[in-house]
């Protein structure tokens, strides 16, 4: 029943704000059931009572964070240098404070999913917050006749000051009943959200991309309520948390330039919040630079198309790439997981209609006098505000999808890259229904398309949660043959690993190689991973006893001629790629003897002179040295070095090549003017491909005139 003379819009605006009310409690409850869900799959896999690791980074991150809380900051491997294979600052720094809490061993898992969780629920509250601001017909718009001030403005007024009212306002009349569902769009994305099994599984999946998702989201929140102060910390821990949130200050400080620009009475404010974010840009790379000598972290040092092609074939290569994330995480034209993000082609378009109704909407209520523009005066409109912050906000996650592109990440670990943009697009498309609805004027065009998409985002939830389950058994198989491998090796064998870094978490005090350069500072700045060969072969004090060699890199190793018997195969693991053996090491095809001319007419004819400079192509500080460099005719094809076991008369030698389709050139070093030199260069023409392999050059000066 109803009280008599009320029409049924105010009925019906009265029960979307009474659910609006409740959403944050609804969101809180829903996350903790869906965190729950994770748990209870990931502790039937793990052991012990505690979760399995769902990844090889969260075990990467976990040795990073007992090393900072043992006093050893950066410190991968016991004795190394330092490295900053984590690619976050901040993370493994939250990470410790839970191990000196006591969450030692496999405890640390247990903490860390429980510190993802926290962060998942955090931003469930900052996204509504958010949406609440952001989609047509919420309390940013308000009303035009209220006196009180603005949300968005930069009097820092709090957000319960200004109360949707369930009334739509134009030219300061009253329009009865035009605003019945306007909570609804708002409600339907944090739906979304919540339901989305993607974010759960990257959130909840223990990396850094939990952490950033939950500041990031804060910096956009506090943005928009005009919480500059808390803007500024968030906008530092940003930096901090993951290299995107670079993105997010230099985006930051645009903004800030062009609301300087035009006056705007914010402007200053903006500025400070940029400028600290700029601050930790700057420090970032000078900390870098310090612990490593290199300005980018070692996780990504050397990668990316621009490292690997021409500018021309770099940015094609990216440009496909970029258009490939488009079409398949926008709009879900893919296969799986990607398919199962969003409803395929209808979520992308009404991702579309609801930007473009958002932008319009903020156009027409912008009022037209100066002083109200948010521009000019003491406090600026809502509307052009929120537009100008959302503006920055979407453009930083084109710039950030560019980014991606240009990385050669796309596609991988879930798309963790890409968790904390996405929800944007949900946003968007929640709009989107609003809109529909609002063109046609009828609420169940919103009801409908609502369902549609709540329904897709239900029904593909267990998917990833199954996904999640995979992960866990893979990483507990892998986890539990690392322990075997441990203990079958005497104590103080050094072990050489290819891949599943994060092992080293559960060996002790072993000394451990890691030759992807990553963690381990000696192999840092290799073009290859088959470049660490040649650093074994010139720093016999690097060499270890066994290898740990994943099923998918077991015949490089073999080829390479440093594989020996089996000690151990994991009888547990999947029959795939990431099936794990533990080899001895073999070290008979890399004598001293390697490193000089072998063939005997050579020698004899450099007997009469010294050697002055020696370039072995792979190993780094070679080429570093000499500035040894190569080119193809091919503009877009990329060679990488190879490795080879190949006899050189008496001698069974193992070495690094560089296929050359085209060119390569190196500097030498002739000390002795007017002097006889002599170059020696050690070629060999690849059986498989034909193509003309550079090795090894030798430069010899005559002794005298």
């Amino acid at each position: 029943m109803k009280p008599a003379g009320e029409s049924p819009s105010f009925v019906v605006g009265a029960t979307d704000r009474c659910w609006a009310r409740r959403m944050p409690l609804i969101l809180l409850i829903g996350g903790l059931v869906g965190a729950a869900c994770y748990y209870a799959v990931a502790v039937s896999r793990g052991s012990g009572g505690h979760p399995a690791p769902p990844q090889s980074d969260t075990l990467i991150y976990m040795q990073y964070a007992r090393a900072m809380a043992d006093g050893h900051p950066y410190i991968f491997n016991p004795g190394d240098t330092p490295s900053t294979g984590s690619t976050s600052h901040l993370y493994p720094a939250v990470l410790a404070l839970a191990y000196l809490l006591g969450a030692h061993g496999e405890a640390l898992l247990s903490a860390g999913f429980f510190i993802n969780v926290c962060c998942y629920l955090v931003w469930l509250q900052l996204f509504w917050l958010v949406a609440r601001r952001c989609v047509p017909g919420q309390a940013m718009l308000g009303n035009s006749h209220s006196d009180t001030p603005n949300i968005a403005g930069c009097d820092g007024a709090h957000p319960s000051s200004q109360e949707t009212t369930g009334l739509d306002v134009h030219g300061g009349r009253r329009a009865v009943g035009a605003g019945h569902h306007e909570n609804c769009p708002a409600m339907l994305a944090a739906g979304l959200v919540l339901l989305n099994g993607h974010l759960a599984l990257v959130v909840l999946g223990q990396s850094d991309a939990g952490l950033f998702l939950a500041l990031a989201w804060g910096l956009l929140a506090a943005l928009l309520y005009g919480r500059f102060r808390w803007a500024t910390a968030l906008a530092v821990l940003c930096v901090l948390a993951r290299p995107e949130g670079m993105v997010l200050a230099a985006g930051l400080a645009l903004l800030a330039v062009v609301l300087a620009w035009r006056r705007a009475t914010c402007a200053r404010q903006f500025l400070r919040v940029a400028g600290g974010g700029l601050l930790a840009v700057a420090a970032v790379p000078i900390l870098n630079r310090l612990l490593t000598g290199m300005w980018q972290f070692q996780s990504v040092a050397g990668k990316g198309y621009l490292n690997s092609f021409p500018l021309v074939g770099a940015l094609g290569c990216a440009a496909n790439d970029l258009l490939t994330l488009l079409r398949e995480v926008l709009f879900n034209l893919g296969a799986a997981p990607r398919q199962n993000y969003f409803p395929p082609v209808i979520g992308g378009c009404l991702a579309i209609i609801g930007m473009a109704g958002v932008f319009s909407d903020w156009r027409r209520r912008a009022p037209p006098s100066r002083k109200n523009t948010g521009l000019e005066g003491r406090t600026p409109a809502s509307p052009v505000m929120c537009g100008a912050i959302l503006i920055w906000w979407i453009g930083c996650c084109l710039a950030a999808l560019g980014l991606i592109a240009l990385s050669e990440f796309q596609g991988q670990g879930n798309d963790r890259y890409l968790a904390w943009m996405l929800p944007s697009w949900y946003l968007l498309a929640a709009a989107g229904v609003g809109q529909v609805a609002r063109l046609i004027d009828r609420r169940q065009t919103m009801v409908a398309l609502g369902m549609i998409l709540l329904g897709f985002e239900a029904g593909t939830w267990p998917y990833f949660l199954a996904r999640y389950a995979t992960q866990d058994v893979q990483m507990q198989a892998l986890v539990s043959f690392g322990r075997k491998a441990h203990a079958a090796l005497p104590s103080g064998t050094p072990l050489g690993m290819l891949e599943g870094t994060g092992l080293r978490y559960y060996f002790g005090d072993r000394p451990v190689r890691h030759l992807n350069g990553i963690t381990s500072s000696a192999f840092r700045g290799q073009r290859d991973l088959v470049c660490a060969i040649e650093t074994l072969r010139h720093e016999p004090n690097l060499r270890f006893g066994c290898w740990l060699v994943p099923a998918s890199l077991r015949g490089w190793c073999e080829e390479s001629g440093l594989l020996g018997a089996c000690v151990l195969t994991d009888t547990d693991g999947p029959p795939d790629g990431y099936a794990f053996g533990l080899f001895d090491a073999r070290w008979d095809s890399m004598p001293e003897a390697s490193l000089l001319p072998l063939d005997a007419a050579v020698t004899n004819a450099l007997a009469s002179m010294q050697l002055v400079d020696r370039l072995d192509v792979g190993y780094v500080p070679d080429e570093r040295r000499c500035d040894y460099c190569f080119g193809s005719r091919l503009p877009d094809a990329r060679f990488l070095p190879f490795v080879g076991c190949r006899r050189l008369g008496p001698e069974r030698i193992t070495e690094v090549g560089q296929p050359v389709i085209g060119w390569d050139e190196f500097r030498i070093a002739a000390p002795q003017r007017l002097r006889p030199m002599r170059v020696v260069l050690r070629t060999a023409l690849d059986r498989v491909s034909r193509r003309h392999v550079s090795r090894y050059v030798a430069v010899s000066q005559a002794t005298r005139e």
